[in-house]
């Protein structure tokens, strides 16, 4: 499942990364800026901290959903950067409802 085309930061990483707020729990980062667009944006970075390329990519493809699934609660007009946390001990074996009721508080307080 993708993100729709809108929906999805593929410039501007570095502007997000530089200028934004930071917000953080124990599974991730959040670093946002507010833009003029009446949508919002998302970008996703898992570390190699995390694992290998396997565990990478369903750590991308669960925070993806996660994101897609709830757009309508996701406040608009902000580019999100969400940076996996390698603190996390285990992402293979992670509680995925842990990380989705994280998320989702993570960007509804932006």
């Amino acid at each position: 499942m993708m993100l729709p085309k809108k929906n999805r930061l593929t410039k501007g990483f570095r502007a997000v990364l530089s200028k934004g707020e930071r917000r953080k729990n124990s599974f991730m980062m959040a670093v946002y800026v507010k833009h003029q667009q009446h949508y919002a944006r998302f970008g996703f970075i898992v570390t190699k901290k995390i694992g290998n390329a396997v565990v990478r990519n369903k750590v991308k493809r669960l925070l993806k959903h996660i994101v897609k699934e709830n757009l309508a609660q996701i406040p608009n007009n902000i580019s999100v950067v969400i940076i996996a946390s390698p603190f996390v001990s285990d992402w293979k074996v992670v509680d995925k409802a842990k990380v989705r009721a994280s998320l989702l508080e993570l960007l509804t307080n932006l």
